[in-house]
Parts: C-alpha cells; sequence; structure tokens
C-alpha cells in the first residue's frame, strides 16, 4: 500500500501540484481585483477543485511523512513541521465547514441578539415561516445552482436558478403575449419609490391609489390610466398639474378630464409628484444589466428564478448586494403567500447584548479615527449570568464558544457594529501553528540540520578539481555592470531675487528656531514644522535646498513674501509638451506659480488635468504624470503662500483638539483669542520683514517668536503635544538624514568589495582578507547608525516604523545588512551583495512616489502584533534578495568560466560558484523560516483582530505562493539530476519576483487590506522590463556552461 502511495505521491508529482496551487492563487488574486473579494472566492477559492487539491496535497505530506521516515528521532524537527500542515489542514475545515460568521448592529441604550450571516442564503418564506434556505455564493464568473420543490393548497411549486445579472435592473419591454404595463416612480417624503402597475391592478400609496383598467373605485385620491386604441390616457378625480423636467409649469388637467399620457413630464396630484417612467400596451418586466454610469455603491445584483405553478412558468428577480438582507418578493398563491428573498441570513445569539457606550476617538484635529470601542453587557438568562466588557480593535471578547469583535460603526456614530464568531477550528489551527514554528526555529539549530550542514561545509580549489574533472562542459562569457546616479542639489542666480535680496536674508539661527515651532498636519499629528518645511521643498522642488535656502527658511519666506515667490521659477516640470503649454523654454528646469495663469487669471492646466485625471494610471502617459505631478506642486505652494499650512494655533476647548492657521481662526475663535492671534502674527510678520531688510536686530524676531510658542504651551492640550525629548529627537532625524545618506556609503563599500573579489578570481596573489575586514567593520558602523535611525523614528512616530511602503523600505534594507553581515564570515560574496543590495533598497524608497513622512496609523494597526508580524515578515525579504542576487552573480560566474583553460582562474570561478550557491541555500532556508512564521504571525494576528486566520487577501496570497515556491526549491534536491548548481542559480535569480510581486504588486497594482493603489495599477517602471532582458540574456549566456560543476 505504501509503495503505491509513494508512486501516487512522489515529489515530482506533489511538485507539480504545488506549482499548479502556486499558479490558481495568483490567478485568483487578479480575478479579485476585477471582480472582488466574491469572484475569486467563486470561481476558485470556494471550488470542489480547489477542496481537493489542498487535501491532495495535506495527503501527500502524510505519505510522505513516511517515506521519509520524519517520524525518527534525528527528524524529529522535520516531523513537527510536516505534521502541523496536517494540524492546519483539519482546523480550516473544521472553521469552513462547522463555524460561521455574522454582524450584529447595536445601537446606545438598546439590547440586541439578531445577527446577519456574512454569506449569503437563498429562502423561502410560507406566510412568513422559514421552509427552506440554502447558502449560496453569487457572482459575475460563478454562480451556485439550486431548485426546491414544495404544495401550496395543493398546488405543486417548483423554484429553480436561472441566471445571475451584476448591476440588474427590471425594465419593461415589448412581449407579443404581453399585457398592458406601466413604471411609475412617486416622490416621497422618504426618496423616491418605483412602482410597476400591471393591467387590472390597483396600488396604492400614502395619498393616492393608482389603477390600470382597472373597475375597482375608491374614496380616495386616485389616478387611473386607461389603454384605448392603442394608446394610454390619464386621468384623476383631482386636478393635475404638468411640469416640464426644468419645473416650468406646462397645462392643467381638470379633475376626471381624460389625457394622453406623457412620459417627458412631471405629473402633480395634490402633494404627490410622480413621473411615467416606462409604459408598454403589450410589455412585460424584465430583469437586464443596468448602466455602467450607475454608481458602484448604488448598484444592485439580481438572482432570477423561474417559479413554476403546476407547470406554469414565470421569472422572479430578487434584488440584494453583498452583506445585505436583500429585498423580498411575495407571490400570492390561492389566498397563501409565498416569499421569496435573497440576501444575509437572521441568525440569533443564545444571549443578548446591551450597548452601554460606544467612543469614537479621531486623531488631533482630524476626522481620522484613532480608536473606537464599544462597553457592552451581556445578559445570558439560560445561563443566569451577566457580564461588563469593553470592545475595542485588538482587544476581544470571548463568551460561550463565541468570539465579538469591534468592526465598525454606525454612519451617524451613535451605535457599534460587531463582528460574531464562532470557530470549531481553532484548536486544532494553533496546535499546527506552535508545531510550525517550533519545528522551522529548531530546523536552524540543530546539527542534522540542513542548515548547519551547510555552515560546517565549505569548498577549496582541490574539492573542486575533483567534482570538475568528473564532469566538463564548454564556455562563454559575459561581464554585467550596475549603474546608478545620484541627484544632486545646486543654487542659481535669479532676477527677481536680486532685485529683492531681503527674500533671501532669512537668518539661518532664526530659521532653526523657527523649526522647533509645533504645526498640526492635515492627518492630525502634532510635529515640529521642520519637519512640514522638508516635506514641502522636497515636494515642490525635489531639492533640500533653494537659492541657497535651507528647507525652514524657504518656507519662512514663502510666507513672508508670497507675491515675490509666485513669480520665482522653483517649481520642478520635465515635460516638453508642458513646458510648452506654460509658456517657458525647453530648457528651462523650473516654472514659475504665475507662470500656469493667463492674463485673464484662468488656469492653463485646467483642460489637460481634467483629462489626465480620467485616464487610468496605467494609460497616463510621461505628460499626464508630470502635469498631475506639477499640480500637486502648485497646489501645496498656494497652500504655503495663504499660510493654511500654519495651523499653530490651538483652539480652546476642542474636544477633537484642532489646530488652527491665522485664517480659520478669524472665522472659530471667539473675538478676544482672534486678537491675541492676530496681534501675534502682525507683530511676528513685521518684525520679521525689517530683519530681513537689516532694519531689526533678529533678537527681536526671536523674541516674537517666543510669544507664539508661549502662546502653544499655555493654550495646548498637555496629553496632545510631544514632549521636549521628542522634538528634540525629531529635529535631530530631520537634520542628519540618515537613511539617504547611508545609500552612497552601501552601494560604494559593496561594490569596492565587489570589485575586488573578481580581481581575487582573476588574480588569486590579490588578497581579500584585510579588505573585506575594513568593509565588514565600516558596515557595521554604517548598520549601527542605521539602527539607531530606525529607533530613533520609531520613537519619534510612537510606533514601530513599518507601517508603509518606505518604512518597510528601510527596514528591509536594514535586514539586508544584518544578513550580510551574519554571512560574512562564510562568504566575502555574501558581504559584497547584501551591502549593494542594502545600498539599492534605500534608494528606491527615497524615489518620488515613496513619500518618507510619518504618518498616523489606522486603529486594526495600533497593536502589538504590527511590531511582531511585519518585521518578521519583511527580515525574509532581505534573506530572500540575498538568494536572488548570489544566484544572479552566480550566473555571471558560469558566463564567465572557460573550460579550455583549466588553470587557477577557472578553479576559482567554480570555488565561487560552489560558495555562493552554498550561501545561498542557507540564506533561503532562513528567509523562508521567516517567511512563513511571518505568514502566520498575521495569520494570528488577524484572528485575534476580527476573527479570520486566512482571508485570501492578495497580500497573504502572494505571500504564500513565495513560500510555495521557495518550498519547491528545496524540495526539489529530492529528484534526481534535477537541481544542479546552474538550475539552482536561475530558480533563485528569477524567484524573488514572487517577493517583488508580494510586496509592491500586491500594493501598488491589486486591490485588497494591504494595497494602496486600490487596484488602479501604477506604470510599470522601464527598470522592470530592462531587468528582466538582462536576466534572459545571463541565463542564455551561463547555459552553455551549465555542466561544468
Amino acid at each position: 500500500m505504501l509503495k503505491k502511495l509513494k508512486t501516487i505521491f512522489s515529489m515530482p508529482i506533489v511538485i507539480v501540484l504545488l506549482l499548479f496551487f502556486a499558479f490558481v492563487c495568483a490567478i485568483a488574486t487578479f480575478i479579485e481585483n476585477d471582480f472582488g473579494p466574491q469572484g475569486a472566492k467563486s470561481f476558485i477559492y470556494g471550488q470542489t477543485w480547489f477542496e481537493l487539491l489542498m487535501l491532495l496535497l495535506t495527503v501527500a505530506v502524510i505519505v510522505n511523512i513516511f517515506v521519509f521516515k520524519m517520524y525518527k528521532k534525528d527528524k524529529f524537527f522535520l516531523f513537527m513541521i510536516h505534521i502541523s500542515l496536517v494540524f492546519i489542514f483539519i482546523g480550516s475545515a473544521m472553521t469552513r465547514y462547522m463555524g460561521y460568521e455574522a454582524n450584529i448592529t447595536i445601537y446606545e441604550g438598546r439590547m440586541e441578539n439578531k445577527m446577519y450571516s456574512s454569506d449569503e442564503y437563498i429562502k423561502v418564506y410560507k406566510d412568513d415561516e422559514l421552509i427552506y434556505d440554502k447558502k449560496v455564493l453569487m457572482t459575475k464568473l460563478s454562480q451556485d445552482s439550486f431548485s426546491y420543490d414544495t404544495n401550496i393548497k395543493d398546488k405543486n411549486i417548483e423554484i429553480k436558478f436561472n441566471r445571475f445579472l451584476d448591476n440588474a435592473v427590471e425594465t419593461i419591454v415589448p412581449s407579443k403575449n404581453g399585457k398592458p404595463i406601466i413604471n411609475l416612480i412617486v416622490k416621497g417624503f422618504n426618496g423616491s419609490k418605483s412602482i410597476d402597475l400591471s393591467d387590472k391592478q390597483t396600488k396604492s400609496t400614502k395619498f393616492l391609489d393608482f389603477s390600470l383598467n382597472s373597475d375597482k373605485k375608491t374614496n380616495k385620491a386616485y389616478v387611473d390610466f386607461e389603454t384605448n386604441e392603442n394608446k394610454i390616457f390619464y386621468s384623476s378625480n383631482l386636478e393635475t398639474t404638468l411640469f416640464t423636467k426644468d419645473f416650468k409649469s406646462t397645462k392643467t388637467i381638470k379633475a376626471n378630464q381624460k389625457e394622453q399620457l406623457h412620459l417627458d413630464v412631471i405629473y402633480k396630484v395634490g402633494q404627490t409628484q410622480f413621473i411615467i417612467n416606462e409604459a408598454s400596451l403589450k410589455g412585460k418586466v424584465k430583469t437586464v444589466h443596468g448602466s455602467k454610469e450607475i454608481p458602484k455603491n448604488k448598484r444592485l445584483s439580481a438572482v432570477v428564478l423561474d417559479l413554476l405553478i403546476d407547470g406554469k412558468k414565470q421569472e422572479v428577480s430578487l434584488f440584494g448586494k453583498a452583506g445585505f438582507t436583500g429585498f423580498k418578493r411575495s407571490i400570492n398563491i390561492e389566498g397563501q403567500k409565498l416569499t421569496l428573498q435573497w440576501g444575509t441570513k437572521e441568525l440569533q445569539l443564545p444571549f443578548s447584548i446591551l450597548l452601554n457606550d460606544f467612543r469614537l476617538h479621531r486623531y488631533p484635529g482630524s476626522n481620522a479615527p484613532s480608536a473606537y470601542e464599544s462597553d457592552i453587557k451581556i445578559y445570558d438568562t439560560k445561563n443566569k449570568n451577566t457580564l461588563e466588557y469593553t470592545i475595542y480593535m485588538n482587544n476581544t471578547l470571548d463568551y460561550n464558544g463565541y468570539r465579538l469583535f469591534q468592526s465598525s460603526y454606525t454612519e451617524n456614530e451613535d451605535g457599534t457594529i460587531l463582528l460574531v464568531n464562532k470557530d470549531p477550528g481553532k484548536v486544532p489551527t494553533y496546535i499546527g501553528y506552535f508545531l510550525l514554528f517550533t519545528g522551522l526555529i529548531l530546523s536552524l539549530f540543530v546539527k542534522k540540520g540542513r542548515l548547519k550542514k551547510l555552515s560546517s561545509k565549505k569548498y577549496d580549489v582541490e574539492s573542486i578539481k575533483k567534482i570538475y574533472y568528473a564532469k566538463k562542459a564548454v564556455i562563454s562569457f559575459l561581464i554585467i555592470t550596475f549603474s546608478m546616479f545620484f541627484m544632486q542639489t545646486n543654487s542659481f542666480a535669479n532676477p527677481i531675487l536680486e532685485k529683492n535680496p531681503e527674500v533671501l536674508n532669512i537668518n539661518k539661527a532664526h530659521a532653526s528656531k523657527f523649526a522647533q515651532l509645533l504645526v498640526q498636519d492635515y492627518q492630525g499629528r502634532i510635529k515640529p514644522i521642520n519637519s512640514l518645511a522638508i516635506e514641502i521643498i522636497n515636494k515642490t522642488t525635489r531639492k533640500s535646498s533653494v537659492y541657497g535656502l535651507d528647507s525652514n527658511q524657504f518656507f519662512l519666506s514663502m510666507m513672508l513674501y508670497p507675491k515675490i515667490w509666485q513669480e520665482v521659477d522653483f517649481i520642478k516640470v520635465k515635460s516638453d509638451r508642458l513646458k510648452n503649454i506654460v509658456g517657458v523654454k525647453k530648457s528651462a528646469k523650473t516654472i514659475s506659480f504665475n507662470d500656469i495663469y493667463t492674463k485673464e487669471g484662468f488656469y492653463k492646466l485646467q483642460g489637460y488635468l481634467e483629462i489626465a485625471n480620467k485616464k487610468k494610471s496605467s494609460l497616463r502617459d510621461e505628460f499626464d504624470k508630470d502635469l498631475i505631478k506639477v499640480d500637486e506642486r502648485l497646489n501645496i505652494a498656494y497652500t504655503v503662500f495663504t499660510g493654511d499650512f500654519l495651523r499653530v494655533f490651538p483652539k480652546k476647548g476642542d474636544k477633537n483638539n484642532k489646530w488652527l492657521n491665522t485664517n480659520e481662526a478669524v472665522n472659530l475663535l471667539i473675538s478676544k483669542d482672534f486678537e491675541k492671534i492676530k496681534e501675534l502674527m502682525q507683530e511676528y510678520y513685521l518684525k520679521l520683514d525689517l530683519a530681513t531688510k537689516n532694519k531689526l536686530s533678529w533678537d527681536k524676531v526671536d523674541s516674537s517668536l517666543q510669544n507664539i510658542i508661549d502662546y502653544q504651551k499655555e493654550n495646548a492640550n498637555k496629553n496632545v503635544i510631544p514632549n521636549d525629548l521628542k522634538i528634540k529627537a525629531e529635529l535631530l532625524f530631520n537634520q542628519y538624514n540618515i537613511f539617504e545618506n547611508l545609500t552612497p556609503i552601501y552601494l560604494l563599500l559593496g561594490f569596492f568589495l565587489l570589485v575586488l573579489i573578481f580581481v581575487n578570481i582573476f588574480k588569486s596573489e590579490v588578497k581579500l582578507e584585510r579588505s573585506s575586514k575594513v568593509v565588514l567593520s565600516l558596515l557595521v558602523i554604517a548598520f549601527i547608525f542605521h539602527t539607531l535611525a530606525i529607533g530613533l523614528r520609531w520613537y519619534v512616530a510612537g510606533h514601530a516604523p513599518w507601517s508603509n511602503g518606505y518604512e518597510s523600505m528601510i527596514y528591509i534594507s536594514w535586514a539586508i545588512v544584518l544578513a550580510g553581515i551574519i554571512f560574512s564570515k562564510q562568504s566575502v560574496l555574501a558581504l559584497s551583495t547584501t551591502t549593494i543590495l542594502s545600498g539599492i533598497t534605500l534608494f528606491v524608497a527615497h524615489l518620488s512616489w515613496m513619500e518618507p513622512q510619518i504618518t498616523t496609523l489606522v486603529p486594526v494597526l495600533k497593536s502589538y502584533w504590527l511590531t511582531i508580524h511585519v518585521s518578521v515578515i519583511t527580515a525574509s525579504y532581505g534573506f530572500l534578495g540575498l538568494s536572488c542576487l548570489l544566484g544572479f552573480l552566480c550566473l555571471i560566474l558560469f558566463a564567465l568560466a572557460n573550460s579550455k583553460k583549466e588553470d587557477d582562474k577557472f578553479f576559482n570561478i567554480l570555488v565561487s560558484i560552489k560558495e555562493s550557491n552554498r550561501i545561498n541555500e542557507m540564506s533561503i532556508l532562513i528567509g523562508l523560516v521567516l517567511l512563513v512564521i511571518g505568514n502566520f504571525l498575521g495569520g494570528i494576528w488577524a484572528n485575534e483582530s476580527w476573527g479570520r486566520y486566512w482571508g485570501w487577501d492578495p497580500k497573504e496570497t502572494w505571500t504564500l505562493v513565495s513560500i510555495v515556491i521557495y518550498a519547491i526549491i528545496i524540495h526539489l534536491k529530492y529528484i534526481k539530476d534535477v537541481l544542479s548548481d546552474f538550475v539552482f542559480a536561475v530558480l533563485t535569480t528569477i524567484s524573488y519576483a514572487s517577493i517583488i510581486m508580494t510586496y509592491f504588486g500586491v500594493n501598488y497594482y491589486l486591490s485588497g487590506k494591504h494595497s494602496y493603489a486600490a487596484g488602479d495599477p501604477v506604470p510599470i517602471p522601464t527598470f522592470v522590463p530592462v531587468t528582466l532582458v538582462v536576466i534572459i540574456i545571463l541565463v542564455l549566456l551561463a547555459y552553455r556552461n551549465r555542466k561544468i560543476i
């Protein structure tokens, strides 16, 4: 039996299954981007074949545990790793098939026990009694079919699924066997209501009855429609006024007077207004696809059913959307009501929840939520128990097998929305996580582990000669070089500034004192104005200084002399077409604020900007991109000119701790406070102006600035302003700009060592020991500064500095350097490549599309899990990045080797190849361990925050794809004659593409919880296809020498 299973689940077959699994998971992320999470679930994740695929992989794990005898003592850590996957699978299956999720909305002071499922159901009611429900998943890509039979009043009722329509509407269509039918839109106090009026039918509203060819009379005010000679006539027992759509009166219809029906007017009878939306003498109502112009948030989907009553078929459309209870459709059958509905299912908790209080906290002076929490009390009459508890993000309540999470809040902020989760699979899943983490960590340290074997195994020329003379091949060579370019800042003369020298005469010492003034940004963060000034000068000019002014001086000068600066060209521009529109020379690198306005004051870019903004990011050309950036720079400059950025005055008594600029103070503060602020600013601006013209000592200006600082200290809430140490720390962080300054240091050290390595390969008399020790010493010093800078940013921000793209890049760079230091004793090549890669990573972090400013956190990220999960998973990118670069350099060595000359140079290359691949595999093992642990720690965080380990979000899915890819690489050695040194180098080079997709691709090209671009892709950088072409050429050149070792 085991032999048969060994054949069925052999390593090659398992590898193919894993590749297929990774492929379909990757495809699903793109489906989710276009069709939403439900689309991906219905087409892939929720399909039976996908579940069977995971079951097959689990069985394969069990079989191979016995095949490779992992149950033996010396392989116990491998047993723990592989058996953990079985536990995780069992736990996930129990969660999927035995657990459920639901949402419960509770308003303050009210008690509730009704909740609504996250899944959707088809429900059938007989006289309001639920007689059938089935869980279904309906999307454009895939639908769950169903049917149901019942009997009502001796009539056979059959309900069948027909079709599903996304963005569905009902409309009247012509039909040969149709009857007269009219669709009315009646305007009421609670909005508009659509009424379908069929032949011989009467329908009532609050003030009017509407009928079509009906003899039924009423004492109520009514409107009657009557068909006659292929026409439809209108009459009412009240006078009717007709309006055109612009509400200009057109005519009056007297009471009981018949008038031919009009479709293009508004009817008003008494206080009721309505329009005839559609009308047909022979028609029927049909559900069709709605217009694409309908806003997405207002679109409804429809499940169309075939309802057969004694074999007579009619279509019934059930409207709804994800997370919505759905609209009911009722049919009268012999006096008994049959009701159909598609949507969430009402469930009941075995206890009730009272919401005592709901609190929403915002960041100071901002609408962005900082935290929200619910004070609840549980009333359990069955167990005669009560419990009071406060639920907030990352702080859940477990009660009687149910887990309650803070999910959201009501629109009016007077109620809470809790997620209720019942998960019987938690215990086996957590056992699996424990076994997995323990086994992976042990694998790095046990004596018989692969990592220990690799670390103790080194290659020399003699051992390589033995390997080589058993395998010979042919040779070719290629030298690949890297090039980088750095932006430089410079100063140059400007005629306008020469006429107004006071503009540049901003005392540096005073500007440094001004830099310490606190300001509140638009996110509500209170920080030194120096941080804001740096952001402004970087955004508008892409430089660190302008005309000899640093960021603080520049900010002050722009506020003091806005009219002069509006004529100065300092706003960066690149597009020649844009320069032509603005009216400057093609050689110009900057434009002035006034350049973009005509003499009549019109904005020259308006029309072009509207066109550019309507385009998808991926379809924008260089002109569009530069246009949008220039418009952003102009808006920033305008905000500085008007003083709107200078939010330095605390608003007294404000619950949200809002700070105001001078303009806001005029409208929002009482006269006494405004006069004080006005006096402070007038005095400061006046003295600042005189000092720049050398008519007043800068000490006097310092004194006025101190008055503003004193006002802040006197009126600001002491709980929201940073302490003096934190302010000094942020100023220090801004001053030294450590991360950007480390970029050239890492690159120079790395390339210097790499050149020496290649020299050593060709000239073995050149020794590396002394040079490598010097480089390592300098790298350690740089690493210490890198670490201190991360710690400093952590202290200033108040949270772990890996909450956005920029922060994670500087942390990945740190992890790469750490990897290099760890492997420095094993390989000088590893030290060189990690140093280069770290420098490149920092360089990318400081490109224009990365945002380096410190930001506030959304509530869900305020957790210790942010520190643990993100730090571990992003550290893995550093080790896997080292693997990629080692693989790339290994391919270069394959291309350079020449077996026709079996000299020392040739064997030095072979030694370098074997050593590179040895360190490469060690790096993969460490990186994979960190990647797996980091990913599943994220699953624990997700479960603790909102009750779900795994939601198939694109980020976590692509991390899983990366795990599978690297797991395949380390398992290929179990397939005979597959994993050669050449194949290993190729695979480790190209596999890093999955990590790049996980980090950049998901963040900027796909939609999901971890995405920054919400699925609207930014253009692919030009270096991506260039890199791809270089790798392909290198692989082709190295291919001829694939068998030399």
